[in-house]
């Protein structure tokens, strides 16, 4: 598995459907709580 996550500024972003062969759904969950406190960072 590599060490670097999945996500990034090309693989996903709102509105945008992405192949997910070889993710799985930890790795998602982790994705969408990454980019959430992303947001909350953002907004204070």
């Amino acid at each position: 598995m590599k060490k670097k996550p999945y996500w990034g500024n090309h693989f996903w972003a709102k509105g945008y459907c992405v192949d997910t062969v070889g993710v799985d759904a930890e790795m998602i969950r982790k994705y969408v709580k990454f980019q959430e406190k992303i947001e909350k960072d953002l907004e204070s």
